[in-house]
């Protein structure tokens, strides 16, 4: 069976815009600096030295991050964008540990004085790759699955010949 053609239906014809309405050419305008979405960063090159003034008094990140008026994850991304700031905040982090390791060692001295036990806490805490007590295991050989497997069938025959 043939199908009947389909009749087209007209649309109207569009009638033109009056020439005032009608769009005006586009100018380019200059190209300004374009800035990052978001707030302006709080940075400042000064920021760098005070990292390492708060760090030399023993302040943690938090605290030196308080003092600039920002949060912790913010020195991190000031890290990322400023490569001098890096540098700051690893010296301040140094810094803070020989502060902390100063009060240890003049602590010791003071006998009943000196709580042994919050120290230790606050090192292992603050400073875990120098003060932990876990101890890492490496494990050497063939571990894959595949070869446990295998293993096991070798056993198993050579049980079953015994």
């Amino acid at each position: 069976m043939a199908r009947a053609p389909k009749a087209q239906s007209k649309k109207p014809a569009r009638a033109k815009k009056p020439a005032a309405k009608r769009a005006a050419p586009k100018v380019e305008k200059p190209q300004e600096e374009k800035r990052g979405r978001g707030r302006p960063s709080k940075y400042d090159p000064s920021f760098c030295e005070l990292a390492i003034e708060l760090g030399e008094q023993g302040k943690s990140k938090t605290q030196i991050a308080c003092a600039m008026g920002v949060i912790r994850e913010t020195l991190d991304d000031w890290s990322k964008a400023h490569p001098e700031f890096s540098v700051a905040i690893r010296y301040a982090k140094q810094l803070e540990q020989a502060w902390w390791e100063d009060r240890g060692q003049r602590g010791i001295s003071l006998g009943k004085d000196f709580n042994a036990s919050a120290f230790c806490f606050q090192m292992k805490n603050r400073f875990r790759e120098d003060y932990r007590d876990t101890q890492k295991v490496e494990l050497s050989g063939d571990a894959s699955f595949a070869a446990m497997l295998q293993r096991v069938a070798e056993m198993r025959t050579k049980g079953a010949a015994a």
